[in-house]
């Protein structure tokens, strides 16, 4: 601190006696802000708040005033406490700070994650900081140690970082010019007799390409996402258009499977005849993948539903010819336990009877087992 002598205006003389008694004059607004700010440097070094009260004294010296000799001495009290205080800090500070020096050196032995390691250099910095506010500006040998220690320490982290800045450029670069891809062949895709087939496949490559891209920084990709997103958008238009149409196709073959009849002759021709017409129109233009397995899922069970009508009618004409075998053979073993008599005339006529009546019942019992046929 500066001595008393040139720290503020000597107190003031007394003035000659004035020749008509005056109210005493107010004091003027230079001297109130003076005391004001010599009170809050007090408090300042009472919290323990040395560089607000520093720059509270830094102020008191660039505004000089009239004091009287209590107010004199109140500020040489004040200001030798700054400088007790100050002296002490920077000796604290400083050992604090060689300590901080000491512990940035022993970062890189430490193997810490790159994040981790960048986040331990910052908060040594901002440490080194606190220690200037509380403590004064260290020496600079020290300060100069410290910041190359720093620099050292946050090295990899700092090439790590870039590493990753690098990729996130070189990513966004091949976003571009997959953007400039897709808005060319959007252009032939609305060309007379574009391959749409192509233009389906193109689209899907695209994506898959676009998710691989890796890390970009999160405002470009938002733009980039939107660039694509509509360059695609006007490549795939065409073909959305036709797959509309393909889609109609396929709702009319799932329409002709479920009004098929099962018993009819023809049914399982017709089956096999739609199920080539899909598998033609699946292979000339493929739909989205959700959409097309949705539909198949819808045709193959309207297939399947025939087939099971038919297998269901099988069964049961199978069972049918069964009994229609047993009824033949309980018929054949009712002739051959058949027995007669009587005169020799009225024996051949029951005999003629019987027989007529087994034939009809032959006849009126219906197919048996194709096995089972003579």
């Amino acid at each position: 601190a500066a001595p008393a002598g040139e720290a503020a205006v000597a107190p003031s003389a007394p003035a000659p006696a004035a020749r008509e008694t005056r109210k005493p004059a107010a004091p003027r607004e230079t001297d109130k802000k003076f005391l004001e700010t010599l009170d809050a440097m007090e408090a300042a070094l009472a919290q323990g708040l040395l560089h607000a009260a520093a720059d509270h004294d830094k102020w008191l010296k660039e505004h000089k005033t009239r004091l009287t000799p209590a107010q004199t001495d109140r500020l040489n009290h004040v200001r030798a406490e700054l400088k007790r205080l100050g002296d002490w800090a920077r000796w604290g500070g400083n050992v604090s700070r060689e300590e901080l020096v000491k512990a940035v050196e022993e970062l890189p032995a430490l193997g810490l994650a790159m994040s981790e390691l960048a986040k331990k250099v910052g908060s040594m910095r901002e440490r080194w900081k606190s220690l200037d506010a509380v403590s004064g500006h260290a020496p600079k040998s020290l300060w100069e140690r410290f910041d190359s220690a720093c620099t050292a320490a946050y090295a990899p982290a700092a090439a790590h970082f870039k590493q990753l800045a690098d990729e996130r450029h070189a990513n966004a670069a091949k976003a571009q010019a997959l953007i400039d891809e897709t808005r060319n062949m959007a252009a032939a895709a609305v060309a007379e007799g574009a391959d749409l087939k192509n233009v389906a496949a193109a689209g899907q490559r695209l994506r898959q390409m676009w998710g691989r891209l890796g890390t970009i920084d999160r405002k470009e990709k938002r733009k980039l996402d939107q660039a694509f997103d509509k360059a695609l958008a006007q490549m795939l238009a065409p073909l959305a258009e036709q797959r509309k149409i393909e889609t109609a196709k396929r709702e009319l073959l799932i329409a002709e499977a479920e009004q098929m009849q099962a018993g009819d002759r023809h049914t399982l021709d017709n089956l096999r005849r739609l199920q080539e017409r899909w598998q033609e129109q699946a292979k000339a233009l493929p739909l989205e993948r959700k959409a097309e397995q949705a539909l198949w899922q819808r045709f193959r069970a309207a297939c399947d539903a025939v087939f099971a009508k038919r297998k269901e009618s099988a069964h049961a004409a199978d069972h049918e010819r069964k009994a229609h075998l047993h009824a033949r053979e309980a018929l054949c073993k009712e002739l051959e336990t058949a027995t007669f008599s009587g005169e020799d005339k009225a024996q051949l006529a029951a005999i003629a009877k019987t027989l007529r009546d087994a034939a009809a019942a032959w006849h009126a019992a219906g197919g048996v087992p194709r096995a089972s046929e003579a």
